[in-house]
């Protein structure tokens, strides 16, 4: 049920009217994504994203790799990704994926701005400044976007915490907010 469930998704989300197409290329907006809702994180599970193409979006994601594989494409070149990757995606920068075999990922889409006040304090932490907050001429000086791999007992546990997160999302549970924000934190 989960997988069909997300398939529809998956297709309505390709078919909608409102992508911004610059210079034959997609961009996903931040209303498209997050709605009118003034959240700042929203957990999107995915089984295939080639139907994008190449794309970029107003926030950053966090693609995380459950299952399977595909290859990876960004303006710095391709390459396969397989369960167990994290891939960080700055807000504005082209990417795609493509002989996707098997998918299972999930997408954390995030607006930096939009985190409660007391939360951008992240900024000061060394790890979270060096995922999220370096400007795009800093990638293109590395040739590379940040990417983690996870062992299988680490990608079960990412596994079971977004998930259930996400299931408290699209219940929109008491405080489900802070569910999703809990397990962006950890």
């Amino acid at each position: 049920a989960y997988r069909r469930q997300r398939q529809m998704c998956i297709k309505r989300q390709a078919a909608e009217n409102g992508k911004k197409k610059m210079a034959g290329k997609v961009i996903l907006t931040a209303e498209q994504i997050f709605g009118h809702h003034d959240i700042s994180i929203y957990l999107r599970p995915t089984q295939t994203s080639s139907a994008l193409g190449f794309h970029s979006h107003e926030f950053t994601e966090i693609a995380v790799l459950f299952h399977g594989s595909a290859l990876y494409s960004t303006q710095f070149g391709s390459q396969e990704i397989r369960a167990g990757d994290v891939l960080v995606i700055p807000a504005g920068d082209m990417h795609s994926y493509s002989e996707e075999s098997e998918v299972e990922l999930m997408n954390v889409t995030f607006q930096f701005d939009k985190l409660p006040v007391p939360y951008r304090e992240l900024i000061r932490h060394p790890g979270f400044a060096a995922l999220f907050m370096k400007k795009s001429e800093y990638y293109r000086m590395l040739h590379s976007y940040p990417q983690l791999h996870l062992n299988p007992a680490e990608l079960e546990q990412v596994h079971h915490l977004l998930y259930n997160a996400w299931l408290a999302q699209q219940k929109q549970a008491p405080a489900y907010g802070l569910t999703v924000f809990g397990a962006f934190l950890q």
